[in-house]
């Protein structure tokens, strides 16, 4: 059982108290655009806006007959693309969780993830890539074992097992590792159009929020304008 802890009182300097606890915590999520470089996770190698959460421990002061809450000592504070932050809210109860970037830890920035960090298709492409070259080299060696087996004047039986055997290597390739490495890639170029399209989706939500907020700024300014000039008028 989890031992109990008293809140702290102290007085503040408005005149009201300041009440601190272990476990008072306070969270904020905030969203931030420009460039972001690589996030941990991520199927994008660049982001233009992503979803920082913050958390601090918390001070709840007593004032004027109400509670407000102030965040004291940042404990950590982490970054979600646009697809990590969606995969975060709809997919709860999950035991390895989505991947996050941490910015920072205990009041210390973290260091960067290094821009040449590839993408999980990237490692995909390399991957497959590799294994294709070594089984063209494969193949080239299993054509001439089969050759210099075919010269022979008489093919014995260990000599048709051997083909037989050189045959079903080249054909394992073929049949079970090639379709599983496209498959594994198509599942992963999948997944950055579905970032690409989280990304976009963001930009353009943000871009239609700033639009509106300006939009209703100048809407006020000029009403404000206008009741100027009628109390002038008035005048």
């Amino acid at each position: 059982m989890r031992k109990t802890e008293k809140i702290k009182r102290v007085k503040a300097r408005n005149s009201g108290y300041d009440e601190s606890h272990p476990a008072f915590g306070s969270a904020v999520f905030t969203r931030r655009s420009g460039t972001r470089g690589q996030l941990h996770g991520s199927h994008l190698s660049e982001h233009s806006n992503t979803v920082a959460l913050r958390i601090s421990t918390s001070v709840r002061n007593h004032h004027l007959s109400a509670d407000w809450y102030h965040p004291s000592e940042q404990i950590i504070e982490v970054e979600f693309s646009a697809a990590q932050f969606a995969e975060l809210l709809t997919t709860m109860n999950t035991h390895a969780g989505t991947p996050c970037t941490i910015r920072s830890l205990n009041g210390k920035m973290t260091p960067e993830i290094p821009p040449d960090e590839v993408t999980e298709a990237e490692r995909i492409e390399e991957a497959f890539t590799a294994d294709l070259s070594e089984q063209v080299n494969s193949m080239k060696d299993i054509e001439d074992q089969i050759s210099t087996i075919l010269e022979k004047k008489s093919i014995g039986k260990a000599d048709r097992h051997t083909i037989q055997n050189l045959v079903y290597q080249a054909r394992r390739f073929l049949v079970e590792s090639a379709p599983f490495a496209v498959q594994s890639f198509s599942e992963a170029r999948e997944k950055v159009v579905v970032a690409a399209k989280a990304e976009i989706d963001a930009f353009m939500t943000h871009a239609i929020h700033s639009a509106g907020v300006k939009a209703l700024a100048d809407k006020q300014e000029e009403e404000g304008l206008e009741s100027e000039v009628a109390l002038l008028l008035e005048d």
